[in-house]
């Protein structure tokens, strides 16, 4: 929701470009979910000095925090990835072309996206889940 707020709202003013301000826009809200989920993911890792052990329960809940910060990850480089693919294509004027039309694609692509990560992406969450997983292991072995 924070994305199409951002759109809608440069869509609105009209700042610019219509395709610099609808990536500026987009760069913007990456960023800030971007950093939510690495703040949520090293809240997960981060383990208190005064507790030796943790529980179950709340390994389990820091290791679904990682995972889902992990699925965060790799839905946002998709999305650029996807966004960058997206500019090679040569626009066609056949039927006309405008700042709603761009909007929606995006709106569409970014959808898109989500379920391809949902549905176990490029295999990249896993892959980095793994690698912060092992780092963590390793960490409370030394301490």
């Amino acid at each position: 929701m924070q994305i199409f707020d951002a759109l809608h709202a440069d869509a609105l003013h009209g700042q610019g470009s219509a395709n610099s301000s609808l990536e500026q826009a987009r760069e913007r809200a990456d960023s800030a979910q971007f950093s939510d989920k690495l703040k949520e993911a090293q809240q997960a890792l981060a383990s208190e000095k005064g507790q030796k052990t943790q529980t179950s329960a709340e390994e389990a809940a820091a290791n679904r925090k990682l995972m889902d910060a992990c699925k965060g990850f790799e839905t946002m480089f998709l999305d650029l990835m996807y966004r960058q693919m997206r500019q090679t294509v040569p626009k066609s004027t056949l039927f006309g072309h405008d700042n709603t039309d761009e909007i929606l694609e995006s709106m569409r692509d970014s959808a898109l996206v989500e379920k391809m990560s949902e549905a176990g992406g490029i295999g990249l969450a896993k892959t980095l889940y793994d690698q912060l997983q092992r780092e963590a292991h390793s960490k409370k072995v030394q301490a």
